[in-house]
């Protein structure tokens, strides 16, 4: 809807904006619920000793989840400002743009 319209549906613009949001959100919950499984899992276990190759995927997975989050919540600046006007600057913006969606 919003690539129709060239810009000026604020519809496609609203839905593309709650998508995101839902996207942050579960994204947020997932976050959250890993990071208390794994709290109680080394707490259970007591001193449980991590493999290299388990070390290497849950650093890879942070990383993943911290560029993600990062994407979704300028996107959602971003299409704030919709994409005409003067206030419509994240949307110039293609260094952020080409670095944000290339990672």
């Amino acid at each position: 809807m919003s690539s129709n319209s060239n810009g000026s549906s604020q519809t496609g613009i609203d839905i593309a904006l709650a998508g995101l949001s839902f996207q942050v959100f579960t994204l947020t919950i997932f976050v959250i619920l890993a990071s208390d499984y794994a709290l109680k899992y080394r707490r259970h276990r007591g001193n449980v000793r991590l493999t290299t190759s388990f070390k290497v995927f849950a650093s890879f997975l942070t990383l993943a989840i911290i560029l993600i989050l990062t994407r979704c919540v300028y996107r959602i600046a971003e299409l704030r400002q919709g994409y005409r006007g003067e206030k419509a600057k994240l949307i110039r913006n293609q260094g952020l743009f080409i670095g944000l969606e290339g990672v």
